[in-house]
């Protein structure tokens, strides 16, 4: 389930500081059943322009809210660019 960029670019289309979705709705876009552990992996395992901000159980939903880093490919670009300039 590493392959996030479905969801990033859902996301990212949407444009929005947060975005609340629905388990069935990710469901739909990672392709994968969707339970609260799978949430609880995802709040792990995903970080990039945004990143798990919520998760409710019982709601079955999660939301995410947009941070200050790019997408997937970008990210250890700026991070390696950055370090380099600063040295």
């Amino acid at each position: 389930m590493k392959n996030y960029r479905a969801l990033q670019k859902h996301l990212e289309s949407n444009g929005n500081e947060t975005v609340k979705l629905s388990f069935d709705n990710l469901k739909e876009i990672l392709c994968v059943d969707m339970d609260y552990a799978v949430a609880l992996r995802l709040q792990k395992e995903f970080r990039c322009s945004y990143m798990v901000n919520g998760i409710s159980e019982r709601g079955k939903w999660v939301s995410f809210r947009r941070t200050d880093m790019q997408n997937d490919d970008d990210c250890t670009t700026i991070t390696t660019l950055a370090s380099i300039l600063w040295w």
